[in-house]
């Protein structure tokens, strides 16, 4: 299934997926839409994706919230976000993304002034890996970045260890990152 120029706007869930909750292979791509003021008690404010497969593009989430994953959540699932915007989106772990086990490709995406009280103020990454293909526009500041360093991450603490240590951000084929 396809959604292209959708709103998605005030939903909520009690457990994951504020506006959308979806896993094995229903829907494959968002294209030009917007996901603004969702919220789930636990998992994916916005969005929760549980093993499948996932295209987002040229699409924006601000201003959703979740325990884990304020825009988005993955488990065991694989994302990709091509040139979309993610803004003022807030959690306990990952402000904007949350990922568990699974795989998310960054390319060309925008965050800005999401918050997580506790890791990962844009992505907190927990054993999964995070690509970016192309330079990512992530902020510097505040140790936002998903990951600093150029060889691949796969521990916790090794993340922890690279994003206290590096001084820009440079993401690479990192596994790990956003944790605080």
């Amino acid at each position: 299934a396809h959604l292209r120029g959708c709103s998605f706007a005030s939903n909520a869930a009690t457990r994951e997926g504020g506006a959308i909750a979806m896993g094995g292979q229903g829907l494959t791509t968002v294209t030009g839409s917007t996901f603004g003021l969702n919220q789930a008690d636990d998992f994916g404010g916005a969005l929760a994706l549980n093993d499948g497969s996932l295209s987002v593009a040229s699409s924006s989430f601000s201003r959703n919230r979740a325990a884990t994953g304020g825009a988005l959540g993955v488990y065991l699932g694989a994302l990709r976000l091509v040139e979309c915007s993610l803004a003022d989106n807030d959690a306990v772990n990952g402000g904007a993304i949350a990922l568990v086990f699974g795989n998310v490709s960054l390319e060309a995406d925008w965050f800005s002034d999401n918050v997580a009280s506790y890791s990962g103020g844009d992505v907190h990454n927990e054993l999964g890996r995070v690509d970016c293909p192309s330079a990512c526009p992530l902020p510097v500041p505040e140790a936002s970045c998903t990951c600093s360093c150029n060889e691949e991450v796969t521990t916790l603490e090794q993340a922890k260890y690279w994003m206290t240590t590096q001084e820009n951000c440079a993401p690479m084929n990192c596994m790990g990152g956003g944790v605080g």
